[in-house]
């Protein structure tokens, strides 16, 4: 049910995941913060302060030197999901048209942004990657920004697992090991205790036909019934055994962590440890025999 994490064996499916944080040196407001440019959502981005200077920055982290294959940069502003399926980002922005990137305070490269992208290929390992905008095409709102970032690792790109995690601290990748194997555990009891360490409640029990309307049902703690507690500990054991234990697994925001299966199951750093928040059930994509 879950992912791989740091200093497990290569044959753990968990291995392999870096800690990362992402930080701003200004931002538009809170809205515009430097954690959207990592949460997988289209219509949000990183904003500068309107009118900053050219040397306003991004910076991305990594807990540990990472050998990247490709950095995709996402550039501008998408304000509404029709700029959204025309692919064009919206006029009323700062539009970037080069970027300025910065390796382990190594020399500037300058990268042009070809449509709304840009393409960086490092030639080496990297701990910190700083990007700023070199030259924007000026709009209305005074303010430039990335919609994106996708960070694909040599290993990620033979392997076909995410292995960037970003966090508020990028010691909690080495925590997802023992966590996950903590809520086994604790579903496998229905002990309230061990569910209390492992479990966000209230829990959030999702279900759509359509992958757009959600039907929500909350349980406590007092909630988990031994049936409750067999369902998920089915979904926990599928995933180890059906080779998803991780293989599936992707960030969708600073801190937080999808793991796709039969079921979705979403997870959170608490600044402790890992909790499962929710379970989604789509049923829109299931494939019928």
């Amino acid at each position: 049910m879950a992912e791989r994490t740091a200093r497990a064996s290569d044959a753990d499916p968990r291995a392999g995941w870096v800690g990362a944080t992402v930080s701003a040196t200004s931002s538009l407001d809170n809205k515009h913060g430097a954690g959207m440019v990592v949460d997988e959502e289209p219509l949000t981005a990183w904003c500068t302060a309107e009118d900053a200077a050219p040397s306003e920055e991004l910076t991305i982290q990594f807990g540990a030197p990472v050998d990247l294959d490709t950095v995709t940069f996402s550039a501008g502003l998408y304000s509404s999901k029709s700029e959204l399926s025309n692919g064009k980002v919206s006029k009323k922005w700062n539009q970037p048209t080069k970027l300025t990137i910065i390796a382990d305070n190594g020399e500037p490269v300058t990268l042009k942004v070809k449509g709304d992208h840009a393409w960086f290929n490092p030639s080496k390992p990297l701990s910190q990657l700083r990007i700023s905008f070199a030259a924007v095409k000026k709009g209305k709102r005074r303010a430039s920004c990335l919609n994106g970032i996708s960070i694909m690792t040599k290993s990620a790109k033979a392997n076909g697992r995410n292995e960037i995690l970003f966090t508020t601290d990028v010691k909690s990748a080495a925590s997802l090991s023992a966590d996950f194997d903590a809520l086994g555990k604790a579903v496998k009891s229905c002990d309230p205790s061990a569910l209390q360490r492992v479990v966000q409640f209230p829990f959030d029990d999702a279900e759509s036909n359509d992958g757009v309307r959600w039907t929500h049902e909350s349980y406590d703690v007092a909630d988990f019934d031994a049936d409750m507690c067999q369902w998920l500990a089915e979904k926990h054991a599928q995933q180890r055994t059906g080779g998803q234990f991780g293989t599936h697994c992707m960030p969708i925001g600073i801190d937080q962590l999808s793991c796709f299966g039969e079921i979705e199951l979403r997870f959170q750093w608490s600044g402790k440890v890992w909790k499962l928040t929710a379970a989604r059930k789509d049923s829109s994509t299931e494939v019928g025999d």
